[in-house]
């Protein structure tokens, strides 16, 4: 019964899935080879055999052993762990034995010069239906399993060990950084043939739940740096203790004295006190660390302190009491003049408050002489209980005959348009100076600099002042723009950069965020206007002609025919591009070579041609028409494709040509470059075999170029990319 038993486990085990922590999937070492009717195993034979006997080696924690055949799926397999270790020592030795499992007994000893394995027949003996495999060195040893006659027909067989991996852990699941006295879940997978599971966890801790299971439970303690870990135990020895590194946090401790009462008519203030600092605050009248008391209202609020450090958040509240202000109101004030008595200031609600301000003088006076002439600010105070204190001002003015004021007056630029002079007073007067013409101020005719501007009043009883102030006069920045050279319509939008100096700005026909399209343009000239604005606000511009040229008008006919033949063979099967109007342009695209489209070269598929012509004006335009190649069927001769390979590819204008020739033949070389210019020409014999020419094309500008390979029976184009 315990075997059986300990058989149905090790089947459950090889079903499970790979754990995190524990043992691999069931892993084999197979041995398979063919043995043919009455033919002696060959020495390459019991060489491989006794390699595969070596690697059974004793450390393998073993599961099963089968053999099988060519006929016999299933052949024989045993599964008790024990009777597997013995049966893979002895093999591996070489040493004679009889393992009995069950319905099976297996043997294991020498059969001419080799180690033959059996199962439920002798050594070197023939049973049907046999089970065996006899890699040795006489004429009568083969191998044979579920045959019906020793000397069974060629077939395969396969031994095949099978064991428990490597022990392969992976980490624990759960949270790394956790808070004093706060509870979490740490897991690991299903341990592959795991009888028992062990959690510990850092010192402090508690586990709630899940110590003998893959999932557990942990309340934390206090602050410590350490780490879960999880142990298995299976069948095939200890287990692999898993872990998750821990660092436990304490919770920040708060400290916060009282909040000091305050008034509803107090401005916002910041709240301070909470330490330690970094946290934040917040409650009713609470916005980004500032108290409203006017937000808040009257009454008693609680203000809460929040810091978080390491993820660990702590509070604190301490109330802020706001209290009420007595409203009051003040009364506008009379003008006075500079000689007016002092007097008793009335007009603040309500009444018992005090007066303050320039000018005030004991016994709640105001005294004009005292303040001096000019606008004074009074404020009216009244109290009220718990120390709160509300207020009102009122402006009080002191007017003294004769008594001029004039502002500074702001900047302008030269070309600024005539204005109104202001800010003389009292109002009324009359303003002097360079430029200045019926209080009107003209900054071209006052000129570049600063000019000194008076201001004259006469008041009622014909007593006069003067004020004087001065006004500057800025010049306008020189602005200058580069000579533009002459565009094609067709070309693309180009970023205008001519302007001096930078940051100004671009407008005219075809201009558009620093941009001019000569296409929205069109042909002819085009004034492009600069516009500077320097720091002092002045504006000046400078204009620049840019002419653009007429583009080229292309006619490109479509092929007729528009699908051709791939036949190599024939030299006449090529398509002469000379369709295309204006003349003399030039025709790119895949197949063609100066000027003419191989279908050949371009392969069976649509192709796009294109062609591009330069105009008088040095004006580019292109069109493109589509041609189709295709396998024509009845065509058996043809020209081959020649074996033919550039190195290196790119390169700098060095390059070797590699050409295999399978007989001497004459060889010629054109090279165009990507408008289908020929740029090098060339015919010679070469030999049969492997010919390499080396080409250099230095001379020319980087990019793409095509080097046409054409033989006695062949032909080829390669691309060439030069950098």
């Amino acid at each position: 019964m315990k075997t059986k038993v300990l058989s149905k486990l090790f089947s459950t085990i090889a079903l499970m899935a790979v754990s995190c922590v524990g043992y691999a999937q069931i892993q084999t070492l197979t041995y398979t080879d063919s043995f043919r009717l009455n033919i002696a195993s060959t020495a390459a034979q019991k060489t491989t055999w006794d390699n595969y006997r070596a690697t059974l080696t004793a450390n393998h924690c073993w599961t099963s052993v089968q053999i099988k055949g060519t006929f016999s799926a299933l052949g024989k397999t045993t599964s008790d762990p024990a009777t597997v270790a013995s049966i893979a020592a002895a093999l591996r030795s070489g040493s004679a034995g009889s393992f009995t499992f069950g319905a099976n007994t297996w043997r294991v000893g020498t059969c001419g010069t080799g180690i033959e394995l059996s199962c439920n027949s002798n050594i070197c003996n023939c049973i049907n239906p046999a089970y065996s495999i006899r890699p040795g060195g006489l004429s009568t040893i083969w191998g044979g399993v579920a045959t019906t006659n020793c000397n069974a027909p060629t077939q395969r067989i396969t031994v095949v060990f099978s064991y428990f991996g490597t022990p392969s852990p992976t980490p624990v699941a759960g949270n790394t950084s956790v808070c004093e006295n706060s509870t979490h879940v740490y897991t690991c997978d299903t341990v592959l043939g795991a009888t028992s599971y062990n959690w510990s966890v850092p010192p402090g801790a508690t586990i709630l739940s899940g110590q003998t299971t893959t999932t557990l439970t942990v309340i934390y303690g206090g602050p410590v740096v350490s780490q879960v870990s999880v142990f298995a135990d299976g069948p095939c020895g200890p287990g692999v203790i898993a872990t998750r590194p821990v660092q436990v946090f304490p919770y920040p401790v708060i400290v916060m004295a009282n909040f000091p009462g305050t008034c509803d008519n107090v401005a916002p203030f910041a709240l301070t006190g909470g330490l330690p600092l970094g946290g934040t605050y917040s409650g009713n009248g609470v916005a980004a660390g500032i108290f409203d008391p006017i937000a808040a209202g009257p009454g008693t609020h609680l203000i809460t302190y929040t810091v978080s450090a390491n993820g660990c958040t702590s509070n604190l509240g301490r109330n802020i009491t706001v209290y009420s202000a007595t409203p009051c109101v003040l009364s506008p004030f009379v003008t006075n003049c500079s000689y007016t008595a002092a007097y008793p200031l009335t007009g603040g609600l309500p009444v018992g408050g005090v007066y303050s301000g320039n000018g005030v003088v004991p016994g709640q006076m105001f005294n004009p002489a005292a303040a001096g002439v000019g606008s004074h600010l009074i404020t009216y105070s009244y109290p009220s209980p718990y120390g709160c204190i509300s207020t009102d001002t009122q402006r009080i003015v002191v007017n003294q005959s004769a008594t001029v004021t004039m502002s500074q007056l702001s900047p302008v630029c030269v070309d600024a348009n005539a204005y109104a002079l202001s800010g003389g007073l009292p109002l009324g007067g009359t303003y002097y100076g360079n430029g200045v013409s019926n209080g009107m101020f003209n900054a071209m005719a006052a000129g570049v600099g600063t000019h000194t501007i008076t201001y004259i009043f006469a008041d009622t009883t014909t007593c006069t002042d003067t004020a004087i102030t001065t006004i500057t006069i800025y010049p306008l920045p020189l602005v200058t723009l580069s000579e533009m050279s002459a565009m094609c319509e067709s070309e693309a939008a180009i970023l205008l950069n001519g302007g001096a100096p930078a940051g100004g700005v671009y407008s005219g026909t075809g201009v558009n965020a620093g941009m001019f399209a000569p296409a929205v343009a069109g042909q002819g000239g085009h004034t492009i206007t600069y516009t500077y604005t320097d720091g002092n606000g002045c504006v000046n511009s400078s204009y620049q002609t840019v002419i653009v040229l007429q583009a080229p008008t292309i006619t490109f006919p479509v092929f007729a025919p528009s699908t051709v033949c791939m036949d190599a063979a024939n030299v006449q099967n090529q398509v002469s591009l000379n369709s295309a109007l204006p003349a003399g342009g030039n025709y790119i695209g895949s197949g063609v070579v100066a000027n003419i489209f191989y279908p050949a070269i371009a392969g069976a598929g649509a192709h796009v041609v294109t062609y591009i012509y330069t105009n008088g004006f040095g004006c580019t335009d292109s069109a493109q028409r589509t041609i189709t190649v295709t396998n024509c069927t009845g065509v058996e001769e043809g020209l081959v494709a020649v074996s033919a390979q550039v190195f290196p590819n790119p390169n700098n204008g060095d390059f070797t040509l590699s050409i295999d020739l399978n007989t001497t033949q004459n060889v010629s070389l054109t090279m165009s470059n990507a408008l289908g210019q020929v740029i090098y020409q060339s015919e010679q014999k070469l030999a049969e075999g492997n010919s390499k020419l080396n080409l250099s094309i230095k001379d020319q500008q980087a990019g793409i170029y095509f080097m046409q390979v054409k033989t006695d029976k062949g032909l080829t184009v390669k691309r060439i990319i030069l950098e």
